[in-house]
């Protein structure tokens, strides 16, 4: 499955059929997959983090990756401020939060590796 990252871009029709998920899923609930919950429980301030993510309203602008399989958007990977870190996670198009961290907000992907990523 083709992965594209905000940095090297989406095509067009990708970023509109995500803003149109985005709309569509946003009402809770979403699902925790058993790994995205051991991720979270790895967090200092995990029922906060949950809390956050349960209360975030999906925004294309905070989109950072999307991943698609025969042209369809199957993934969208989220990029959220919250304190000093920003919570990062994985969200699926059946609403399930595939995996969940917290990162440095002043991480500015200057490891991302290009070559795990499809270019428009």
């Amino acid at each position: 499955m083709p992965k594209y990252h905000k940095d090297l871009g989406f095509k067009t029709q990708d970023a509109q059929a995500a803003r149109q998920l985005c709309e569509r899923m946003r009402p809770w609930p979403y699902v925790f997959a058993k790994h995205a919950l051991g991720e979270l429980l790895q967090e200092r301030d995990a029922v906060n983090i949950g809390r956050t993510i349960r209360d975030y309203k999906l925004n294309f602008a905070d989109v950072f990756e999307l991943v698609t399989d025969g042209g369809r958007i199957q993934k969208l990977g989220f990029r959220i401020p919250y304190t000093e870190r920003d919570i990062v996670f994985m969200l699926s198009i059946e609403k399930m939060i595939i995996t969940c961290w917290t990162n440095a907000r002043s991480d500015g992907h200057a490891t991302l590796d290009v070559r795990q990523y499809a270019t428009i």
